[in-house]
C-alpha cells in the first residue's frame, strides 16, 4: 500500500500566492475574490483514504472496508469529492467550489451507502438520442474518505409516488467507445478501432430488462481521412439498416491530414435483448491517416432504448452494489 504524506495548510500557501498574483495582475484578469477559497484545506487534518469508481451507481463502503483503511470508528467516517465528471474548461465563480464537498450518504448497519458518478455523462441531443460524454483526462472518478470533523449529509426525500399511474419504464443507454489513439493536437479527440485493414466490425450489446416492442435509437460516430467521399453501412443482428444521408463521410479538402466526422442515427424495433451492431466502412479513393503513419478510422456506437423499472427489491431484481478500490493517503 502506498503511503503519501499530506502537505499541511496547502490552501493557505495557495491563497497567499493567488493574492500576490491578483495584486500584480491587470484589472481585466477577472481573478476570483479571495473569499472564494477556504482558509485551510479540509485535508489538513484527519486520516484520509482515496477510493475510485469507473461508472455511475450505488456503492457501499462497508464497515470492514473502513477498518481496513485504518478507521477505528466507522461512525465518524464521511465521504468527500466530486466524482469523475469532466470539469468545464472555463471556471466560473458561480459554480466553482473550493475544497472537497461532503457527499450525501445513507448510514446503515453495514456501512455507508452513496451514489457515485463515474467518467461518463449522458447528453441528450435533438430528438430522443442520447450520446455519452467521456472524461478525456481520466478513466476513473475519485472520492476521499476521512474521519475529520463534520456532520452527516443525509440523502433528502423529494416528491411523492403516484399510486394510480406508477412509472414502469425509463430510457437507458449503453455504448461502445475506446480511446486508442489521439487524432488531433487538442488533447481531447481520440479514435478507436482501425477500419482501414478491417473494414467490417461487429459490436455486441445486451439490452437488459428490455420492454417488448420498443424501439432502439442508434447513433454511430465515425471519422476518416480520404481523398474522396466514403460512407458507413450498419446492420442490426445481420439485418441491414436503411441508408440515410448521414452515412456519408465527406472527403478531406485540406492538405494537413485533418479528419472528417459523421454521426449517423437509426431507429429500429429491438430484435431482442441481444443486439449485434455491424459497422462496415465503404472506402473510395485514397484513405490516409489523421495522425502519424497509422492508417485509422474510428467508430463509436451508442444504443438507447426503453427498459423496465425494477418491480421489487427481491434478491433476483435488486441492483448489485458496485465495488470500490482504495489506497491510503495519509494518517495521523
Amino acid at each position: 500500500m502506498t503511503i503519501l504524506y499530506a502537505i499541511k495548510n496547502i490552501k493557505s500557501i495557495a491563497a497567499s500566492v493567488i493574492a500576490l498574483c491578483a495584486a500584480l495582475a491587470a484589472p481585466s484578469a477577472n481573478a476570483f475574490d479571495l473569499s472564494t477559497y477556504a482558509d485551510n484545506s479540509r485535508m489538513s487534518t484527519g486520516r484520509w483514504a482515496k477510493i475510485s469508481v469507473t461508472e455511475d451507481g450505488m456503492y457501499l463502503l462497508s464497515n470492514s472496508q473502513m477498518r481496513r483503511m485504518g478507521f477505528s470508528d466507522p461512525s465518524k467516517v464521511h465521504i468527500y469529492g466530486y466524482g469523475g465528471r469532466q470539469l468545464p474548461d472555463r471556471m466560473s465563480a458561480d459554480t466553482y467550489i473550493d475544497d472537497l464537498p461532503m457527499v450525501q450518504t445513507l448510514r446503515t448497519d453495514r456501512g455507508l451507502l452513496f451514489y457515485a458518478e463515474g467518467v461518463t455523462s449522458p447528453v441528450v441531443h435533438t430528438g430522443s438520442y442520447i450520446r455519452p460524454k467521456q472524461n478525456a483526462f481520466t478513466d476513473e472518478g475519485y472520492y476521499f474518505v476521512s474521519d475529520c470533523d463534520g456532520e452527516d449529509r443525509p440523502v433528502p426525500s423529494e416528491g411523492t409516488g403516484s399510486a394510480s399511474a406508477p412509472e414502469t419504464s425509463f430510457t437507458d443507454y449503453i455504448f461502445h467507445e475506446k480511446d486508442l489513439v489521439s487524432v488531433a493536437p487538442t488533447g481531447q479527440q481520440y479514435g478507436g478501432e482501425d477500419f482501414l485493414y478491417t473494414p467490417t466490425r461487429k459490436f455486441n450489446f445486451e439490452l437488459k430488462d428490455l420492454v417488448e416492442g420498443t424501439d432502439v435509437w442508434l447513433a454511430c460516430s465515425f471519422i476518416a481521412t480520404a481523398t474522396s467521399e466514403t460512407s458507413v453501412s450498419l446492420t442490426a443482428n445481420d439485418s441491414e439498416l436503411p441508408y440515410s444521408g448521414t452515412d456519408v463521410i465527406r472527403s478531406n479538402s485540406t492538405d494537413h491530414g485533418n479528419y472528417r466526422a459523421s454521426v449517423t442515427t437509426k431507429t429500429f424495433r429491438a430484435p431482442g435483448d441481444k443486439l449485434t451492431i455491424g459497422v462496415t466502412y465503404n472506402r473510395a479513393g485514397t484513405v490516409s491517416a489523421p495522425i502519424s503513419t497509422t492508417y485509422r478510422s474510428t467508430t463509436r456506437a451508442t444504443c438507447a432504448c426503453r427498459v423496465r423499472r425494477y418491480a421489487s427489491r427481491s434478491a433476483a431484481t435488486r441492483p448489485r452494489l458496485k465495488g470500490l478500490r482504495h489506497r491510503l493517503l495519509c494518517g495521523t
